[in-house]
């Protein structure tokens, strides 16, 4: 079952491709250009999944001049995987380290991830364990966790999300 803060959405941007890059294989320039624009960053609604970009559609392109310099731009539809937590939410995460002022944990998209490939960085305050069924002493790296969302922080064009959390009992 798929976490309930990753969903597919349909998006739309405008997306200006310099006029040099415009040839024959126009829409392999857009999903080129759009993937390097979006993938692996925050925008307003959250954090979109590289490798999650389908065009739906595309409009015609317009020819745009800038500081003489031209471009053409395109409007486009498409869909893309969101990672967008919501105060409330439960996520299954792995502690990457623990300091004296709590736990910092991370999510896993595929089975080989690391703290450095996750969208999404948890932080457990130590003072959340007073209160917990789990003792902090006994919390060690790599250990799996459920933690509830908080607070988010989502910066735009950040490659990660900030969530504060506490233990899921």
């Amino acid at each position: 079952m798929a976490p309930t803060y990753i969903s597919e959405q349909l998006l739309t941007t405008n997306l200006f491709v310099n006029a040099s890059q415009v040839n024959k294989n126009i829409d392999t320039v857009i999903k080129e250009n759009l993937k390097e624009q979006l993938e692996g960053l925050c925008y307003e609604d959250g954090y979109i999944v590289k490798d999650s970009v389908k065009i739906i559609n595309k409009s015609m392109g317009k020819i745009v001049v800038n500081d003489n310099v031209s471009s053409v731009s395109y409007s486009i539809r498409y869909k893309a995987k969101i990672i967008s937590p919501s105060d409330g939410d439960v996520i299954e995460s792995y502690v990457a380290n623990t300091n004296k002022m709590g736990i910092v944990a991370y999510i896993k998209l595929s089975e080989g991830d690391s703290s450095d490939e996750s969208p999404i960085v948890i932080m457990v305050p130590k003072e959340y364990f007073d209160m917990s069924i789990y003792n902090f002493e006994d919390i060690n790296v790599g250990q799996k966790l459920n933690v509830v969302v908080v607070g988010t922080r989502i910066k735009y064009r950040s490659e990660k999300i900030q969530i504060i959390a506490k233990l899921n009992e």
